[in-house]
């Protein structure tokens, strides 16, 4: 329990400290600075982790910090050390409200298992190992991080690095190991940004009926939809990077209402901390995964056209404003038709489309359809996401169902909260398609989310978190100001309607389901693996490496027999840090020939090359096999006992060395 909290304590702390700084000395104060707090202490991360390598710095977890604590003694310099105080009285209890809900969160999600447990899926492996590349390379470029499944020549290889660079800093900081930062961080993502971007989202749009009210049921709110926190791709993939991504949208949404100044005169933040906030949430968004913008983009097309219609209306009354309306308009749909335009002529060349028709692409894995659109629709509406493995509805939260439907009711016939239902709806109308068709068009309207579901439905609760939290506030101020003499009564009743919508969801089915579906991504079977990357033994044998191998070691193996985690859990580089990858002539060889060992010198040589002088083996694959496993299958046929001398073994999972080439 103590390495968890430290761990957790740790990732807060790389998250809040440089955040809260830099967000200080940009100026902003009260929710903003909590809201985005969290998004700036990654974006300093990450961003320092672009440019420090050019320079020949390593990656260190205090660059961040430092940074920002220059940026504020720079700040308070210029303002003779008068700063406002950043929080009031009247924050208190929302900061209270988002710790107790981040709280909750965590409980959620790691209630059935273990905070160090390893998350084994096919691209859990990868993130896990990524962070193990950062911190034996010392570099978290994003520019880089890729050339550990692609090692090669080239100048650029660009894989979004923010979270993994939070991890990688969070096991400097504490000493966690790999699996345990992991989750830490991701319970300190949930609680410095998810949740945060949800209260200022929902105080900034919908708190007309009192910010402060609106904002302490937004942060319970934000952990209550089985789509949200994201809990859902922490089951699906798991999406680590999408994950961060997606808890910055909030965030992210409630600076576009801020940039097109639809927010009441006295809520508007000044020039300095806007701007400022606007390019480091960028900076955040597009070094965590820069398609999480397309996300973006989505759920903020209503409200530029709210925007909009309010600047042509302004305009539209004398001549000289309906010409210049005209202008601007034609030359904006001119702009819209070639970026149309050059987008269908992308898609053709990028997917040959000439000789493989839209039709051939996107039909494995979450793209194909395995539902109607009737179903999908349903599932929208109820929240109740597709959780895997078993692809299946998790059962309805009725009572938040009907809390959000309301809501959306609510917005349609306030014209200050319209574009919310129909950004709500634009992504209701995306994740349908992606679940609940194979068309053309569905692939077309999707295809930048992969056509992916379980990315497209987590984008719900980042507009119904936070409108139900304002439609609830709504009815408590409306109840009240009609409740006369029953203001005791009435107020009780509203709380007592708020606490039973939480209780029945936090305890409900739906997230039920959704933590259940959460274990057995990190479950790891004491028997035969059934499917699972790991067994019981062969982790053993992982968390054993330290003891058995020196620190250079480098280890072969089958990737898809859980040998690729020799880097994350034992410390101990894997020749193939991943499943799949664009491998160099060198590793190519070792898979493609690693049973001929004794009759082609040119296995040893590369052997030599690598610095491999290990080969791990265990029985069974991730998913039972899969043809990708095929190009490893060299690997698989070699006999350990004519390689080399057998160091440990834990049941059937066996380290060898490897001597044959001496």
């Amino acid at each position: 329990m103590t390495a968890d909290l430290a761990a957790i304590g740790a990732a807060l702390l790389l998250l809040l400290l440089p955040g809260a700084a830099g967000g200080i000395a940009l100026g902003l104060r009260g929710l903003a600075l909590v809201a985005f707090a969290g998004p700036i202490g990654v974006a300093l991360h990450a961003s320092l982790a672009v440019v420090l390598p050019l320079a020949g710095v390593r990656f260190a977890w205090w660059h961040g910090p430092l940074l920002a604590v220059l940026a504020l003694a720079a700040a308070m310099a210029a303002r003779r050390g008068r700063l406002a105080a950043p929080l009031g009285r009247a924050d208190l209890p929302v900061v209270a409200a988002i710790v107790a809900s981040a709280v909750v969160a965590a409980l959620l999600a790691f209630g059935g298992t273990a905070l160090d447990a390893v998350n084994s899926t096919y691209d859990g492996v990868f993130h896990l190992n990524a962070v193990a590349y950062i911190l034996d390379s010392g570099n978290g470029s994003s520019v880089n991080l890729y050339r550990m499944a692609h090692p090669g020549d080239d100048p650029i290889e660009f894989y979004p690095a923010a979270w993994h660079d939070l991890v990688a800093a969070t096991v400097q900081l504490s000493g966690a190991a790999i699996p345990l930062a992991t989750n830490a961080a991701w319970i300190a993502v949930t609680g410095a940004v998810w949740i945060p971007g949800v209260v200022y989202l929902a105080a900034t749009a919908f708190g007309q009926a009192g910010r402060t009210l609106t904002a302490l049921l937004a942060a319970p709110l934000a952990t209550a939809f089985a789509a949200a926190a994201p809990y859902l791709l922490l089951d699906w993939g798991t999406l680590f990077p999408t994950g961060l991504a997606y808890a910055l949208l909030p965030a992210g949404l409630a600076l576009v209402l801020q940039v097109l100044g639809l927010t009441p005169a006295a809520q508007r933040m000044p020039a300095l901390p806007l701007w400022g906030s606007a390019l480091l949430w960028l900076a955040a968004a597009g070094l965590a995964h820069p398609r999480s913008l397309f996300g973006l983009v989505v759920l903020a097309l209503p409200l530029a056209a709210w925007w909009a219609a309010r600047v042509v209306a302004a305009h539209w009354a004398s001549p000289r404003g309906r010409r210049r309306v005209l202008l601007v308009g034609g030359g904006l749909l001119a702009a819209a038709v070639v970026v149309g335009v050059a987008g269908w002529l992308y898609v053709y060349r990028t997917f040959d489309v000439a000789n493989r028709p839209i039709a051939d692409h996107l039909n494995g894995g979450p793209a194909t359809a395995r539902q109607g659109m009737g179903e999908s629709l349903v599932q929208a509406l109820l929240g109740a996401p597709i959780v895997s493995p078993a692809e299946v509805p998790v059962a309805p939260a009725w009572l938040l169902s009907a809390v959000v439907l309301g809501a959306l009711v609510t917005a349609a016939v306030r014209p200050e909260w319209r574009w919310a239902a129909i950004a709500w709806l634009l992504a209701v109308v995306l994740y349908c398609l992606a679940a609940g068709s194979n068309s053309d068009f569905a692939k077309l309207a999707t295809g930048l989310w992969y056509k992916d579901k379980y990315r497209l439905i987590t984008l719900l609760p980042v507009i119904a978190a936070p409108l139900a939290a304002g439609a609830l506030a709504l009815l408590a101020r409306t109840a009240l100001r009609r409740a006369g003499g029953r203001r005791i009564l009435v107020g009780a009743g509203v709380a007592a309607l708020a606490a039973a919508v939480l209780a029945s969801a936090w305890l409900g089915p739906s997230l039920a389901q959704t933590r259940a579906a959460i274990g057995t991504v990190y479950a790891v079977p004491a028997g035969e693996k059934q499917g699972a990357l790991l067994n019981a033994d062969e982790l053993e044998l992982l968390e054993r490496l330290p003891e058995l191998v020196p620190e250079d070691a480098v280890i072969v193996g089958n990737p898809w027999n859980g040998s690729t985690l020799t880097w994350a859990v034992g410390g101990r580089e894997s020749l193939y840090p991943h499943l799949t990858g664009d491998w160099d002539p060198d590793r190519w060889t070792v898979a493609q020939r690693l049973d001929l060992l004794r009759d082609d010198p040119e296995v040893c040589a590369a052997l030599e090359r690598l610095g491999a002088e290990y080969l791990l083996t265990a029985p069974g694959l991730l998913w039972n096999g899969d043809p990708q496993a095929g190009f490893f299958a060299a690997i698989d046929r070699t006999d350990p006992a004519a390689i080399g001398d057998e160091v440990a073994r834990v049941g059937d999972a066996a380290l060898h060395r490897i001597t044959a080439c001496a």
